[in-house]
């Protein structure tokens, strides 16, 4: 079932009210629990709820970056999608979120993390 069909239709009138009191996008998606991006592309795909959309508060920077902040992490580690299917985490987007939250450890200008032939052997001996 479509986050549409699942999320948005049932609310429809309240969304709307929402959306022509000039409450945000943003603010919607937190309280339909739905990603942004998600309700983003509903709101304009629908004709009865694209007009008010097009109205709405225009969205604060932060919002619209905590949002993709928070859809990337879901995709690195893996989420439920609201009709029940399980996303695997993307190594990609994880790879991505470490490089840029941890840039000393995974950045492309870590320093060397070789080790020396002895330091080698101490960490074979450990395992």
């Amino acid at each position: 079932m479509s986050i549409y069909k699942s999320q948005i239709r049932p609310h429809s009138k309240m969304i709307r009210s929402h959306l022509e009191s000039g409450g945000s996008i943003a603010d919607l998606a937190k309280k339909l629990k739905v990603p942004y991006s998600s309700l983003y592309r509903c709101l304009r795909s629908h004709p009865e709820l694209a007009a008010p959309a097009e109205k709405a508060e225009p969205e604060p920077g932060n919002d619209a970056d905590d949002a993709v902040e928070n859809a990337l992490f879901q995709r690195a580690v893996g989420f439920e999608q609201p009709d029940g299917k399980f996303v695997p985490p993307d190594v990609r987007a994880a790879m991505f979120w470490l490089k840029n939250r941890r840039p000393l450890e995974w950045g492309e200008n870590r320093k060397n993390t070789e080790l020396s032939p002895a330091e080698l052997s101490e960490v074979e001996m450990e395992l």
